[in-house]
């Protein structure tokens, strides 16, 4: 059978929080992500992680009091920063992907798999 989804109550742990920093850094890198507030980013960057993961919820209530957003906010930015992550390996800037490149995680999932993950 399935496993259970895993749950997204504890602290967000390592693998997690390297992805949200290696989609952060991808949008560093990416001058269309300016129109949204660092904080903005940094969340759709958890919640992109925890769906990357299989978090379920991948936005806890916890999330949403220590952020000030509701996932709805962040559906549109988590959906660019997964078209970022599917561009990375075609980018000519190879220094943060080479630097996150022990992310199995960020391996593992074809394309649909993100675009999907970003919608949910």
């Amino acid at each position: 059978g399935c496993a259970a989804p895993a749950q997204a109550e504890g602290p967000l742990d390592q693998a997690r929080a390297d992805v949200a920093w290696y989609l952060s850094e991808l949008a560093l890198l990416d001058i269309r992500m300016i129109r949204h507030a660092p904080s903005h980013v940094a969340a759709a960057a958890v919640l992109l992680s925890n769906k990357l993961s299989g978090i379920r919820p991948a936005w806890p209530s916890l999330l949403s009091r220590l952020s000030g957003y509701v996932e709805k906010e962040l559906e549109a930015c988590a959906a660019e920063l997964a078209q970022l992550l599917e561009a990375a390996p075609q980018s000519a800037l190879k220094a943060v992907r080479s630097k996150y490149r022990h992310l199995d995680l960020l391996y593992k999932h074809p394309v649909n798999a993100l675009q999907s993950a970003a919608r949910q």
